[in-house]
């Protein structure tokens, strides 16, 4: 598969360099031309890059499946860590890689901070990634580290379109609220979740537990 990628990754590159009629020609068609040659170079080299990382991460999975099968625990897949390394290297926008990665790093592996610095790195290449800062907001909350968890729940929330990425958020949140004995901390975050969800059974039972701890 590797000779296959670098020969198309090179037929494209020709095509940008070789053909130096076709941002005249892109003009003409679309009223709109490229701006130049290398514009078009970069623009060819970064989709290859995309399509390369997607290509390696589709391995990477296969190869995970490939352990499952064989009985090999989550916790002792170490040998895939530097394959999702290799993903963000080659694609640093790729955020399943890291999503994966550091999940794995903290949790199944116990390697924390190694864990935190990968988010990070990923959260530097992608800011408004509200995976990542959900990811950064549920490895808080693992660590019982509540205020940072709070904080990255926070962004989240406010990068989230959908009503079920906005009711996790919140609920990282009112868990760390409870925690943190922040009373209006687990309130907003309950009514604003209530306010997503109306009657669920889930946040009427937390806020009777609030009103009873009073």
């Amino acid at each position: 598969m590797s000779a296959r990628l670098v020969i198309l990754g090179g037929l494209l590159l020709a095509l940008a360099l070789l053909r130096p009629s076709l941002a005249c020609w892109h003009g003409a068609l679309h009223g709109r031309p490229v701006a130049s040659r290398s514009d078009l170079a970069l623009a060819v080299l970064g989709e290859f890059r995309t399509f390369l990382a997607r290509a390696m991460w589709m391995r990477v999975d296969l190869y995970h499946h490939q352990l499952e099968r064989q009985g090999v625990p989550w916790n002792q897949e170490r040998d895939l860590i530097p394959l999702y390394r290799a993903v963000t290297t080659i694609d640093p926008r790729f955020e399943d890689a890291y999503d994966v990665g550091s999940y794995e790093l903290v949790i199944n592996f116990g390697r924390a901070q190694e864990g935190i610095d990968y988010l990070d790195e990923g959260l530097r290449a992608n800011p408004r990634s509200r995976l990542l800062h959900f990811d950064r907001a549920f490895v808080m909350h693992h660590l019982k580290r509540w205020r940072e968890s709070v904080e990255d729940a926070n962004t989240a929330l406010a990068l989230s379109v959908t009503s079920d990425d906005k009711r996790s958020a919140l609920r990282l949140m009112a868990s760390c609220g409870r925690q943190l004995d922040d009373r209006v901390l687990q309130a907003r975050a309950l009514f604003l979740w209530g306010e997503l969800f109306p009657g669920d059974p889930v946040v009427r039972q937390h806020l009777d537990a609030l009103a009873r701890s009073r």
